[in-house]
């Protein structure tokens, strides 16, 4: 029997001698279509297929930005038609609708670029007329482009793409004459562009961009007639291009992209009395020759596509071909199950933030900044997953408005969380740290507005995106109140029902229906934190109505009534929790009448008082708590 060594597999990877492709996802989005010009279209490059929908942009970007901007955690999409500054991103793994990411310093259409994994650069378009301004962002934040610098000249219609260290500029109208000038900015610096050489015949209307870490191929485009060429450079030198091969067929306006190995050609007009195209094609990079066919989009799109992917040739100073890379790849920074905490949101008097913080719970610390919530929420309800926390519910105000959003955020991924779907009602106090197996989430109770407690308790599948599914009902409906599983049974416990409750249900979380009754917490109280190992769930600190400093604990696979565990550092309310199978926090809270970011923390399968943990970046309660190792995911 073969036994496989994980040390050796991963010195394997780290060293890249099996490596297939750096990334598979393809994106295509916006361009002009019949109406959907927010639309985002993926494909699975190594495989070649047809395009499925994706989601939707934050706004419209017809005759958009069309080379790959971007990396493996987000696809950025900048300008469009009427001229706009807007720039939209989304996130290539999880599905789902994009947002905002900030403004480019020109409002302009018809642009070019490229991006590393680290910035990306916008460059030249028309607003109204053609301009010559390079913008930048960084990648993993959000925020507004910088000025980077200036073109030559000023051109609309170019076409582009990236090296690791180098983003190009490709033809282009530069009326009344059509360009055949490629410029470069080198990325980690600011400044105009340089020459680079000349394509083999002056294009516009933007000759698409696909390559591997060392070669750019450019595709179609007008001479003024319509061609089916391509033109190849060597990235790291400079000198001017050479053919490739050819298109399976002319056309103009095209989104290109790449895994590194396969270049990607799609949609754009053909000669065809400008007819509309669906067509994709492909190529080997490293082989020069003609194009193939490689599938349909999901819907005839052109002008000036943007064309996204997860591994395109900006991201690494790969060769391009299936031999191994001229470097190491870095040693892993992140095991998923190792004990990775989220703290998501919270209130901050007056008003909910939108900080995402991340705590490691094996050890000792403060926590540290992870990104930032598509909106600022405080008291919804958080689910994890191995890979994912999502939050539920909330108030997105000074604690006026109840909202429906569900917002996910990836835990591999330290950046902003991104749109998941709805939950079927407003609601806010929803059961913190709310019930999970590996697969399901469920947010239970809540408030809905005014003087309305709910019973409601609604389910997401995690590893999708969409909206909320009805599960069943509470025994008693109430809000402010806590939840933990051990990953086959979610119990709800406390709240207000109006009045102070200390009433404890279960659900088997795989079926659906009603709650049953499992027992009483030891003493009635409403924001109570919770959080659960493989056996136990524990409720610590509430109000009832005065702060409550008790902490109890359950067996979840049994029924009766909360123990004494011990007591918190101090007796506050809203102390929500997060934990791995041994390790249990308690973050933040209110010790009237201010909030505090004190993080307390336990030892699950034991007894007694909590100890000093760290302190989160800002003072504030009603956090929303996930974990990549709780309890509901060790069972």
């Amino acid at each position: 029997m073969a036994i496989w060594d994980i040390k050796e597999r991963n010195t394997i990877v780290r060293q890249s001698t099996e490596r297939e492709s750096l990334g598979h996802r393809g994106f295509i989005c916006a361009g002009v279509t019949d109406g959907d010009e927010d639309r985002i279209d993926m494909f699975n490059i190594p495989i070649g297929s047809s395009s499925a929908d994706f989601g939707t942009l934050t706004q419209t970007h017809d005759i958009s930005s069309q080379p790959p901007i971007g990396d493996s955690t987000r696809i950025i999409v900048g300008g469009g038609y009427p001229s706009t500054n807007n720039i939209s991103y989304f996130n290539p793994e999880t599905g789902g609708n994009a947002n905002d990411f900030g403004n480019l310093t020109v409002a302009r259409h018809h642009i070019g670029g490229g991006s590393n994994n680290t910035r990306g650069v916008f460059m030249g378009g028309q607003a109204p007329g053609k301009n010559e301004t390079i913008d930048y962002v960084a990648i993993r934040t959000t925020g507004n482009a910088a000025d980077f610098g200036n073109l030559a000249t000023q051109r609309r219609q170019l076409g582009g793409g990236a090296s690791s260290t180098r983003v190009f500029a490709v033809g282009g109208d530069a009326q009344p004459a059509i360009a055949d000038q490629i410029e470069f900015v080198t990325i980690a610096s600011t400044g105009n562009s340089s020459d680079f050489g000349d394509l083999t015949e002056p294009k516009a209307s933007a000759p698409a961009g696909a390559g591997s870490g060392t070669r750019l191929l450019m595709g179609g485009g007008v001479t003024p007639v319509y061609v089916t060429t391509i033109d190849k450079i060597t990235m790291a030198s400079t000198g001017n291009a050479v053919n490739f091969g050819n298109l399976v067929s002319a056309r103009r306006l095209i989104g290109g992209t790449s895994d590194c190995i396969t270049g990607i050609f799609a949609g754009g007009i053909t000669p065809d009395s400008g007819a509309i195209t669906n067509q994709i094609d492909r190529c080997l990079i490293v082989s020069d020759g003609n194009c193939t066919d490689f599938g349909d989009l999901s819907q005839s799109t052109y002008e000036s596509v943007q064309a996204g992917g997860t591994g395109h040739s900006g991201l690494t100073g790969e060769t391009g071909d299936r031999n191994p890379l001229p470097f190491q790849r870095n040693s892993a920074t992140y095991m998923p199950g190792s004990g990775r905490g989220i703290a998501f949101g919270g209130y901050a008097a007056p008003a909910p933030i939108a900080t995402i913080e991340l705590i490691h719970i094996p050890t000792l610390g403060n926590a540290s900044d992870f990104g930032d919530s598509h909106t600022a929420i405080a008291f919804g309800a958080a689910n994890s997953s191995l890979t994912r926390t999502i939050m539920q519910g909330g108030y997105n105000d000074e604690l006026s408005t109840e909202v429906d959003q569900i917002q996910l955020i990836e835990h591999a991924s330290q950046g902003n969380g991104s749109d998941f779907g709805n939950l079927l009602g407003t609601r806010a106090n929803i059961a913190s740290t709310g019930s999970c197996s590996p697969t399901r989430g469920l947010s239970e109770g809540g408030g809905a507005g005014g003087s309305s407690v709910v019973n409601e308790i609604e389910y997401i599948t995690m590893a999708s995106i969409g909206n909320g599914t009805d599960f069943g009902n509470l025994t008693v409906a109430r809000e402010l109140g806590a939840s933990c599983s051990n990953g086959t049974r979610g119990v709800t416990g406390g709240g207000a029902a109006p009045g102070v409750s200390n009433v404890m249900d279960y659900v088997t979380i795989a079926s659906t229906g009603d709650s049953t009754d499992f027992g009483n917490l030891s003493v009635a109280r409403v924001r109570t934190g919770s959080l659960s190992s493989t056996t136990r769930g524990c409720f610590s600190g509430g109000r009832a109505p005065a702060n409550s400093n008790v902490i109890d604990y359950i067996t979840i696979t049994s029924t009766g009534d909360a123990t004494d565990f011990g007591n918190l550092s101090a007796a506050k309310s809203g102390p929500n929790g997060m934990s791995n199978s041994t390790r249990g926090l308690f973050m933040g809270g209110r010790i009237s009448p201010a909030n505090i970011n004190v993080i307390d923390y336990i030892t699950i399968a034991s007894t007694g008082n909590a100890a000093d943990f760290g302190d989160l970046s800002e003072v504030k309660e009603g956090v929303m708590c996930g974990s990549d190792s709780h309890g509901g995911l060790q069972g």
